[in-house]
């Protein structure tokens, strides 16, 4: 399977923090959270960036505080930032980094920089900045009429405060097209001074740290965000299970795409152009934890909507197999109408430690319920005692 590189990510900064990422070649992530259920949540979001995906910014709050004297030196001063708005463009150049360090911008100002707590770290490069933001609210509610742009409009109804939105590449395009046509034109990477990320900070990876377990460890949480940790104090197994559901989706974002038996089994016949975690799907204001769209052979698409469990699907009181069934009729319907062509087919997919038998039950009668469900599966999973992960296929 090839590495992904369509698609797109928009990244929610400020007025201090996007002159400090744009000058310095890095979208980084707050990571002032207390819980480690909230840590695994911060890096399966990094972890699904890929090289060559696009970069925009949701600038926040430039209304409020003090702004730098210079909000970035490339910036039309005369420029309308009284709104929170969109601007960009930039790419994604490496994987993400733990750098859990001050970085200040380079247009002089104290007040332009990354405070360590800022600690997830993505290489990026500008593509071809605009000058200016175009207001959220113009672009959401007199532009994208056709709501093209549905990740980052219906992500704000899951009311949850995340650093990255996932956008599809019909998404990114689409985007690019509004802000071209309603901001001055973009500036080139040579007309403004900005300097590549450093090689600094640890590699992230699931990989690295997925064996630790408990065994002295604190299990509360960070006390002062991420900048008071370091990675080996993260307890991320609970026996031969992931301790959090993130923990399973953030190994997930990052080894998708990285050939791995199973994934490429699930996804044959079809090329995969682009995949991210925690979609916004359905009118109930509930996430997918995973979705992937590949490319057959007949220039459609088939959808795989995937719902991961820590531990075992679970019908008798949760629902879960009605909820993808849910998510994949909701991808079919919805997803065809945000594509070039059509969405042919879904293949609905589970990755779990295990499923009960009533689950499974249900699902042998519900996941093949629609025409153009096929092969739905079960990918199981464990941690071995050396902190693999080990999948088993069955068929539902």
């Amino acid at each position: 399977m090839r590495t992904i590189s369509e698609g797109g990510h928009l990244s929610t900064a400020n007025q201090r923090t996007y002159p400090a990422m744009a000058t310095r070649g890095c979208l980084a992530t707050y990571g002032g959270v207390s819980a480690w259920r909230s840590v695994m949540d911060l890096f399966s979001d990094v972890l699904s960036t890929r090289p060559g995906q696009y970069v925009f910014f949701n600038i926040a709050d430039i209304g409020g505080g003090e702004r730098p004297e210079d909000f970035l030196e490339f910036c039309d001063p005369e420029g309308d930032y009284s709104d929170s708005g969109y601007t960009g463009v930039f790419k994604i150049t490496g994987t993400p980094r733990f750098d859990p360090r001050s970085l200040e911008a380079t247009t002089g100002d104290d007040n332009a920089k990354l405070e360590e707590q800022y600690a997830l770290r993505v290489p990026i490069e500008p593509f071809g900045v605009f000058p200016g933001v175009l207001q959220e609210w113009r672009i959401l509610d007199t532009i994208d009429l056709q709501t093209e742009l549905w990740q980052p409009r219906f992500r704000k109804f899951l009311n949850s405060a995340k650093s990255l939105t996932a956008m599809t590449p019909f998404e990114a395009t689409r985007l690019m097209e509004i802000l071209d046509e309603n901001l001055p034109h973009w500036r080139k990477a040579s007309e403004y001074d900005w300097t590549r990320y450093p090689d600094t900070g640890k590699m992230l990876s699931m990989t690295n740290i997925q064996g630790q377990g408990g065994d002295g460890r604190d299990l509360s949480g960070p006390s002062d965000g991420l900048d008071s940790i370091e990675l080996s104090d993260i307890p991320v197994r609970k026996g031969r299970k992931f301790r959090h559901e993130k923990g399973l989706e953030a190994w997930w974002a990052e080894n998708f795409d990285s050939g791995i038996d199973e994934f490429e089994r699930l996804t044959y016949d079809t090329d995969i152009m682009w995949f991210s975690n925690y979609i916004p799907a359905t009118s109930s204001g509930q996430e997918l934890d995973g979705l992937a769209l590949g490319k057959k052979p007949n220039g459609k698409y088939r959808a795989f909507p995937i719902e991961m469990k820590k531990g075992s699907v679970n019908q008798s009181n949760k629902g879960e197999v009605d909820q993808l069934y849910r998510y994949s009729v909701w991808a079919k319907m919805f997803l065809s109408e945000k594509v070039d062509t059509d969405v042919e087919d879904v293949r609905p997919t589970f990755l779990a430690n295990e499923m009960g038998d009533t689950a499974l039950r249900v699902a042998e009668s519900r996941l093949h319920s629609e025409p153009y469900f096929t092969n739905p599966c079960l990918i199981k999973y464990q941690l071995t005692e050396g902190g693999d992960v080990q999948l088993e296929w069955v068929d539902i």
